[in-house]
This record gives C-alpha cells, sequence and structure tokens, in this order.
C-alpha cells in the first residue's frame, strides 16, 4: 500500500522506527513517486499529448502493479526510469530560471556527497 510507504519514511511504520536505511529509502521512493507524478502532470502543458499520456498511463501502472503485501512504492526509483517524457520536462524545467537550476544542482551534490558517504561506511550497501 502507498500509506504504508508514506508511515514508513515518516514514522519508521512497519517495525522500521530505529532503521534509517529503510526509513531514508522509503523517502527517497516516495520522492521519487511524487516527482515524476508531478513531471506527468506538466507533460500535459508542454509536450505533444501522445507523451503525456505515455507518461500518465505508465506512472498508473507502476503504483497500481505492485503487490498488496509490500510498500506501495518500494524500489519506485528504478521502476520510473522508463518515463522519458518527465526527463524532458525536467530538461524544460531546468532550462529556465537559472536559479532553480543551481538549487536543484547543489541538492543533488549534497544527496550525492551523502549517500556515497553511507556506502563508503558500509552503511548503504545495495
Amino acid at each position: 500500500r502507498i500509506a504504508d510507504s508514506f508511515m514508513a519514511a515518516l514514522v519508521g511504520y512497519g517495525g522500521f522506527q530505529d532503521n534509517w536505511l529503510m526509513r531514508t529509502t522509503s523517502a527517497l521512493e516516495v520522492s521519487a513517486a511524487a516527482l515524476f507524478g508531478i513531471c506527468t502532470i506538466i507533460s500535459f502543458f508542454l509536450l505533444r499529448r501522445s507523451l503525456a499520456v505515455y507518461s500518465l498511463f505508465a506512472l498508473l501502472l507502476l503504483i497500481i502493479s505492485h503487490g498488496p503485501y509490500t510498500f506501495g512504492l518500494w524500489s519506485m526509483t528504478r521502476f520510473v526510469i522508463v518515463l522519458f517524457p518527465s526527463f524532458i520536462v525536467l530538461g524544460f524545467i531546468l532550462d529556465r530560471p537559472p536559479k532553480i537550476k543551481w538549487i536543484i544542482w547543489i541538492f543533488s551534490a549534497a544527496l550525492l556527497w551523502l549517500f556515497t558517504a553511507w556506502f563508503a561506511r558500509g552503511g548503504w550497501v545495495a
């Protein structure tokens, strides 16, 4: 269920109260689903209808196809890679105001540094 993913990210639902790795992973999955959902909505205004409809149905299929006995957004960061219209929308968004581009770059670099350090310490081994 999708609500389980939100609860795991916020309060550690499902026995993950003290497991920061699972809470961070759940937060990333929820963030990826939200980001690509927003990009799908924006794609109806910026792209051809066929690309927007493809992105919408593919995202809905990814959200619906998860089993009932797992977190609803589990591994969503891997599955949304096929939603290429969302990457086109992200390109449009990053091209317009330079301040937004720098904010996103700094945030992404900080996350890269954090997860690289976490991996190097043995905390994030996939």
